[in-house]
């Protein structure tokens, strides 16, 4: 069976894609979430590591950064 790895699985859409998942052999990532690999993307080392540690045969990436206010007071993050 194929590994997938669903990076931003707490999130609205991340949390439907989770559920119609849950027969396949799925690895949930967040950057705060408790029920999945706490991994920081952002970090070329970090994803690096997790990536060859879990060698995951497709990649689903629904990370965002979706608070409004924050990414206007941030622009470059």
């Amino acid at each position: 069976m194929k590994k997938i790895v669903l990076i931003g699985h707490s999130g609205l859409l991340g949390a439907w894609i989770k559920r119609e998942l849950a027969d396949f052999n799925l690895v949930n990532v967040s950057s705060q979430s408790p029920d999945g690999h706490v991994v920081d993307m952002s970090s070329a080392t970090s994803a690096r590591h997790f990536y060859e540690t879990e060698q995951p045969d497709i990649i689903i990436n629904l990370a965002a950064f979706a608070d409004v206010d924050a990414c206007q007071a941030n622009p470059d993050k």
